[in-house]
């Protein structure tokens, strides 16, 4: 499809090569040179056009633009001399012609000694505007997981994960029954379920992938001249990579929940929360000043350097200036008078001003958390009750496990006590209460005792 050159130089200039598109794609059947097709021979070449369901082929996305699966197909050969061959029929026949958007060369190399496939794609896209962008990208696939002596050790591993995730799977449908809405208001239950829902999606990816990848091996062991796309399987590849990438990020946040018993733990998060309010105010106005700097620099810098050719582009070049990550060189001699003007500026409203504005709320907020001792949530010391009884049963201190001897008979409720040491004592008595409610929700409550009594206040049990 041709542009419309301008009327100056349309007795100059009598032609011009149009945007590519995804609709504008060429799909007829021609002939050697792409002159037109004889309807009468249907033998299949280089120039008769491929539908992707026909190369298993799925949507491609380059650097220049989206590509279906489809395309004229040239099988190069087994060897080199059949492959030059090849290549120079199709350079005397002008396979690549002016009209021509992309080139895509695919050749897979299988390791033998690691038993690893690696699938070569490398698009070269030719835009409207002349030149070649080369676009290489390298998936590493293992298409035979069964193989080799360490076979039986692969699948009782995989057995013992899917065990795994039937049994939580079965512990969190039981919770849902039992607590029915209560379930879905607790914030690590669902972290659970979107782990669990996950792991069946990946089990159930797991097994397709598996069966595609044997059937594009049966075909290559019936017919090793014919051409195997690896598109689709590398595809399903990327997707259980990324699945089970998720399952892992997931699982290794649960963590934190047992890091909760820590009082550090518990004082960055609660940090974070007290944090959250003025964090929020000055994302806004960051997010306004980057983004002005943003717009600014992709109009200036956009013609002349590569790297702020995009607007995506120039929001990751940014992002990496404040953390001194850039090329003032190639930011000098693209735009030698405003570029350099508008890093300055950049660096010292954005990086030196917000970004140390940004650490004074944190730091503020964790100064009221370390001051306000109510925030911190210490009841359960988890990890210094285990290192205790480790260390008791290695002889290297005693348990705290253990009940130790007072060697008064009474503490003294006249005796002076600071702040600290009472608000702790107070969240301690408060979890011991709500603890025996808990357990024993039938006892009736009796008539106030009082446990303790100092000169800042009195401490009852109920």
């Amino acid at each position: 499809m041709g542009c419309e050159v301008t009327s100056v130089f349309r007795g100059h200039v009598h032609g011009c090569r149009d945007t590519y598109g995804p609709v504008d794609q060429e799909s007829d059947d021609y002939a050697a040179g792409w002159q037109p097709a004889n309807s009468s021979d249907a033998a299949v070449t280089p120039w008769t056009y491929r539908k992707a369901s026909e190369l298993d082929g799925w949507p491609y996305w380059a650097q220049m633009g989206v590509y279906n699966g489809g395309g004229y197909l040239a099988e190069l050969g087994l060897d080199a001399n059949s492959s030059l061959g090849t290549l120079d029929s199709l350079k005397e026949a002008a396979w690549l012609d002016p009209l021509t958007r992309a080139l895509f060369l695919e050749f897979v190399l299988y390791h033998p000694n690691v038993n690893l496939y690696t699938v070569c794609l490398t698009v070269f896209e030719f835009p409207q505007t002349g030149g070649v962008i080369p676009f290489p990208r390298l998936f590493v696939i293992r298409l035979d997981r069964y193989v080799g002596s360490f076979m039986s050790v692969v699948m009782g591993a995989e057995v013992i994960v899917a065990c795994f995730i039937v049994f939580f799977t079965v512990r969190e449908l039981r919770l849902i029954c039992k607590q029915r809405k209560a379930y879905f208001a607790e914030f690590w239950n669902w972290i659970e379920m979107l782990v669990v829902t996950l792991s069946w999606v990946s089990i159930v990816m797991y097994f397709y992938r598996l069966l595609i990848s044997n059937q594009l091996s049966a075909q290559y062991r019936k017919d090793k001249e014919r051409f195997l796309n690896f598109q689709y399987v590398t595809m399903w590849e990327e997707l259980y990579q990324l699945f089970f990438s998720w399952i892992i990020f997931l699982s290794t946040l649960k963590f934190l929940r047992l890091l909760r018993f820590n009082s550090r733990m518990s004082m960055l998060w609660q940090t974070l929360q007290a944090a959250a309010s003025p964090m929020a105010s000055f994302m806004i106005v960051f997010f306004i000043v980057f983004l002005a700097f943003a717009l600014m620099m992709h109009a200036i810098l956009m013609p002349n350097n590569s790297e702020f050719a995009s607007f995506a582009g120039t929001l990751s070049t940014m992002f990496s200036m404040m953390l001194n990550k850039f090329d003032f060189a190639a930011l000098e001699s693209s735009c030698p008078l405003i570029g350099p003007a508008v890093f300055v500026l950049f660096t010292l409203l954005v990086t030196f001003v917000l970004v140390n504005m940004f650490l004074t709320i944190i730091i503020e907020a964790f100064q009221q958390v370390k001051h306000d001792l109510s925030m911190q949530q210490n009841e359960y010391e988890i990890v210094e009750f285990m290192l205790g009884r480790v260390r008791g049963m290695i002889g290297l201190g005693k348990s705290k496990g253990q009940v130790q001897p007072i060697s008064q008979g009474y503490v003294s409720a006249e005796s002076d006590m600071d702040d600290a040491s009472l608000q702790r004592v107070l969240r301690r008595i408060d979890f011991l209460v709500d603890t025996l409610h808990k357990e024993c929700p039938d006892v009736e409550e009796e008539d106030e005792v009082v446990v303790a009594e100092t000169k800042r206040r009195r401490i009852v049990f109920a």
